[in-house]
């Protein structure tokens, strides 16, 4: 066996295992799967696999029903000084933090994104940092700068690739290529809606959730179990949904990461237990043809 072959053949056993792995998620008890998901030892912290932060709330192509609540918002921007403070209490309570994932919104429309990343890199730097985008700034010198700034802290770009950027894909591809920067597509034509205003069954909306995607997200000082249990109040401020207390949703979904007496294994099982709005999500999306542009409550309804 060559060693070309032996390595293909250990990288698929791992991923096998890895899939395996994360399957048992759904099966077993929740100390159990949080033990697997975190490789959690008992002489050491458990490992957070990945943490998403938002570095602007808002985006410049508002995509219809987008889960991210971006049509919605108004204006915001993250500061580097903020993203080290709130990232360095979490990165002390695991082994180590596996990913880190900038995003929105827009995270270009932050023109202080550099200092972000580093930032990022300078509080866990052994995390593999992604950005997600939709590209449409990828023109000119704004986009040089980008490509520099991924290659410099070894940034990793996901390319959400909408119908309007679709044509220049080859172009876009072929400029990542040339700057020695890693970067993945997601095309994206349809998007799903989960938003269930009368509330439901919270367990088989969070179960559908984790396994589809894991996505722990970090605002405020704050670690959700996702960006929808942060940003459903985008929803509710803009419609006024009767959807359950406002008040009450917002103070008890997350958990503050600056709290001494809270440690990595209460997060990790925090974030594989429903908080108080997935009752607002549905276990049976609606799935619409992507477009951009309008603000209809609608949108986001999936039943």
């Amino acid at each position: 066996m060559s060693a070309d072959i032996a390595a293909r053949f250990i990288f698929r056993i791992k991923q096998l295992l890895f899939w395996i792995g994360y399957r048992l998620d759904q099966w077993l008890p929740l100390r159990l799967c949080v033990a697997v998901r975190n490789r959690f030892l008992p002489w050491c912290k458990p490992v957070l696999d990945v943490v998403e932060l938002h570095i602007a709330d808002h985006c410049n192509l508002n995509c219809t029903g987008c889960l991210h609540f971006a049509p919605l918002v108004s204006k915001w921007f993250a500061k580097a000084d903020d993203v080290a403070h709130d990232l360095a209490a979490l990165r002390g309570k695991f082994r180590y933090i596996r990913h880190v994932t900038l995003l929105g919104g827009e995270p270009l429309l932050n023109v202080d994104y550099p200092a972000i990343v580093a930032a990022v890199k300078n509080v866990s730097p052994e995390s593999l940092i992604t950005i997600v985008t939709n590209g449409l700034m990828f023109n000119g010198k704004a986009f040089e700068k980008f490509l520099l700034v991924c290659k410099e802290f070894g940034v990793r770009v996901k390319w959400t690739v909408y119908p309007p950027l679709a044509k220049r894909r080859e172009e876009i591809v072929r400029a990542f290529k040339s700057a020695g920067v890693s970067m993945f597509t997601v095309d994206v034509d349809d998007f799903y809606v989960k938003m269930r205003p009368a509330g439901g069954n919270a367990k088989s909306a969070f179960r559908f959730c984790r396994k589809t995607t894991y996505c722990p997200y970090l605002r405020d000082g704050r670690i959700y179990t996702c960006a929808q249990a942060y940003h459903i109040r985008d929803y509710i401020n803009a419609y006024e949904k009767d959807i359950g207390d406002k008040t009450e949703m917002c103070a008890a979904a997350g958990l503050n990461v600056h709290d001494q007496s809270l440690d990595g294994w209460r997060i990790a099982e925090y974030l594989m237990t429903p908080c108080v709005t997935c009752r607002f999500c549905s276990d049976k999306p609606r799935f619409i043809p992507w477009s951009n542009g309008a603000k209809n409550a609608k949108e986001w309804i999936a039943q």
